[in-house]
């Protein structure tokens, strides 16, 4: 490999971990007979979002919002709670039972990605951590401008690091 195929390799090797990531939901999916699309939302909720801020993050329509949400609750994944600040509003939440199911299926990738990194020095994980924030935060730059062309909403993605 010359030094100038070493971008294209990277951009190649970035969009096959995207592949893998893909499949890696699908298969989570699966495993937790929910859609792909409620596998994202678990892994956005964190220690919780409103609706409005999950829609958000996943860029979909309050109506999307609410039915992944109504999918999620009568599965027991979710749960619905007041906001502190906001009567108007709630804070959706994975539920324990959902953070068990989840953290069950992927201990053996969470793990294998640590164990990849701690064979990295400080300073490559430093670099590779710089990397892909800038690949991100492209990524999302290059979402808004899509959505900014066709019309739609922009993807609030970046709030996510």
């Amino acid at each position: 490999m010359t030094s100038n195929d070493v971008p294209q390799h990277l951009v190649d090797l970035l969009r096959e971990s995207g592949m893998a990531s893909n499949r890696h939901t699908a298969a989570l999916a699966r495993a937790l007979e929910i859609s792909h699309s409620d596998v994202a939302a678990l892994n956005v909720l964190g220690k919780g979002l409103t609706p409005g801020q999950l829609g958000e993050r996943l860029s979909l329509s309050s109506g999307a919002v609410t039915a992944l949400a109504d999918r999620l609750e009568r599965a027991g994944l979710i749960t619905r709670s007041p906001h502190p600040e906001d009567r108007r509003s709630v804070v959706l939440r994975p539920t324990p039972a959902a953070r068990r199911r989840v953290a069950e299926q992927v201990a053996g990738s969470v793990d294998e990605a640590r164990d990849a990194a701690e064979r990295l020095s400080a300073g490559d994980r430093a670099v590779v951590a710089s990397y892909l924030g800038l690949v991100a935060e492209a990524m999302d730059v290059n979402a808004k401008r899509i959505a900014a062309s066709t019309g739609r909403a922009a993807v609030a993605a970046s709030q996510d690091r």
